[in-house]
């Protein structure tokens, strides 16, 4: 039988997605918008992506009640919209619209792991030189560090069970809150200048791929199904959300905003590569 989880634990899985990985690279994100747009954008965005997330949980769940099943994939969901749908030609395209969806969840989850790969192998280099010039070069090269971390990340994302991969959330999320608190406490104790003298506003290109990445980090969509199928009570999804989203946004800013402000034009990620090794 199918384990459920309470809110909390819901909440811890919800935040590891985005505090795992794509919260450190925000800082050379907030550089190329500019620190007060983009903490704005930040703050907007995740009001939406949030409200977003709850109604298609709250869509799913009346779509459940219209097919009579307790659990929808992404692409059960979908193809059962389109059935259902007063269109008779579209009906026709639910089963190509389904494969299209399972092939852009691969394309967008295994991309993501790929990037995450390439973060964790530059990091692993970076710790055995003993120095931030990385590169290709090198004995190992880069790449075998990447091929190295491959066996171990395919085997975890195979895992289903959410018990099981329960640990690495926890991890995930304390290493997140420890990247955040050696931040703030290398930041406040070496700021010398405010917050103003970093650019406002830098150009249109940067605020839009600010907004490519700050949607990346944030979406919840991906998981959000998978989190809300596996609770005690799936009808308080939204308390999940309500939970969850205000301290994936505060980290969020906490890193771009501090991140800029500290380390100014000079941003690089992941920001773990301008902490000295001393720390």
């Amino acid at each position: 039988m199918m384990q459920r989880y309470r809110i909390i634990v819901s909440m811890v899985h919800m935040l590891m997605y985005g505090l795992g990985g794509s919260l450190v690279v925000l800082h050379a994100a907030y550089m190329e918008c500019g620190i007060f747009l983009a903490m704005s954008i930040n703050l907007v965005l995740a009001a939406l992506i949030g409200y977003c997330a709850c109604i298609l949980v709250w869509s799913a769940q009346k779509l459940y009640g219209r097919v009579e099943r307790a659990i929808l994939s992404y692409p059960d969901m979908l193809e059962a919209t389109i059935l259902l749908s007063p269109w008779n030609k579209l009906r026709k395209t639910a089963k190509g619209a389904r494969y299209l969806l399972e092939f852009t969840l691969v394309m967008h989850l295994y991309g993501s792991c790929c990037v995450f790969v390439i973060m964790i192998a530059r990091a692993l280099k970076e710790l055995v030189n003993g120095d931030h010039t990385i590169s290709d070069a090198g004995e190992p090269p880069l790449k075998v560090y990447i091929i190295s971390l491959m066996m171990p990340c395919v085997a975890i994302s195979m895992v289903m069970d959410l018990k099981t991969l329960a640990p690495f959330a926890l991890i995930c999320n304390l290493y997140a809150f420890a990247v955040i608190l050696v931040l703030l406490w290398y930041s406040f104790h070496n700021i010398v200048d405010s917050p103003g003298d970093r650019a406002p506003y830098k150009s249109v290109m940067g605020t839009f791929q600010f907004m490519s990445l700050c949607v990346f980090v944030l979406e919840p969509v991906s998981h959000s199904l998978a989190v809300e199928n596996n609770m005690e009570d799936p009808t308080k999804f939204h308390y999940v959300v309500l939970g969850s989203m205000p301290i994936h946004t505060a980290c969020m800013v906490t890193v771009g905003f501090i991140g800029y402000w500290y380390y100014a034009e000079n941003c690089v990620s992941p920001i773990t590569m301008h902490y000295p090794y001393s720390a």
